[in-house]
Parts: structure tokens; sequence; C-alpha cells
């Protein structure tokens, strides 16, 4: 069931608390009808430092790498693929897999999963 390793990898990623898998992201928007047009983004615009719970909280964050490889705030280091609108981050035991809403200079917003309810995230550049 790819709900649980998904629920996993956003306490993870967003979350102070390692424990806890009920977590409210404060950046999460409740609306998720998003209209998807197989749009391509400049995807060089993702690469580099992203914060990952909020725009003043710099002690959690995320490096895209130009290799391909997702460095983490807790020295995790693993590889992910870009392909038009979405992304694919490859841990040892799961795959996230994304959807890029949006990707500006200064905020990427991501839906997480495939399937419902999935996850919107807004990451912003320090």
């Amino acid at each position: 069931m790819l709900k649980k390793p998904l629920l996993i990898f956003m306490v993870i990623f967003f979350c102070y608390s390692c424990g806890s898998n009920n977590t409210n992201h404060h950046n999460q928007k409740k609306n998720t009808e998003i209209e998807f047009t197989n749009q391509e983004f400049d995807l060089n615009r993702l690469k580099g430092r992203w914060l990952t719970h909020s725009r003043f909280d710099k002690t959690k964050f995320v490096i895209f790498l130009e290799n391909f490889y997702v460095r983490y705030s807790d020295n995790r280091y693993v590889p992910y693929k870009l392909k038009k609108d979405s992304i694919f981050i490859y841990f040892n035991n799961k795959v996230a897999q994304g959807r890029l809403i949006n990707l500006t200079e200064s905020e990427v917003e991501i839906l997480w999963g495939t399937k419902e309810p999935k996850e919107r995230t807004v990451y912003y550049r320090p």
C-alpha cells in the first residue's frame, strides 16, 4: 500500500518530530481541484536549496543537485528524476512521486502521491 510509505516520507520530510504520523502542514492548501496541462517547466529552476517547512524555518531543507541527487537537511542523499511536470525521488524501499503545480524562482508547489487524497506542498527559496 503506497499510502503508508508516502505518509512516512511526508512526516520525515516536513515535520519537526520524526515520530508523528498526524501532521498538519501549514503550507498545504485545501483546494485539490487542479487542472493539469502536461506543461513542461524550466526544470533548471528546481535545482538548488529549498526550505521544506516554511520560509522562516531555515533548519529543514532539501537541495536538488545538478547530478540528479537530492540532499536533505538530515544528510540523506538519494537520486531523483524529472519528467515534464513529474518528479520521482528514489528512496531505498519506495519511490515518492509528485506533480509540479507551480515553479518560480522563489517557490515550488508539488502535489505528492498517486492516490487520493494527495498532499499539496509549497517549498520556499531561502
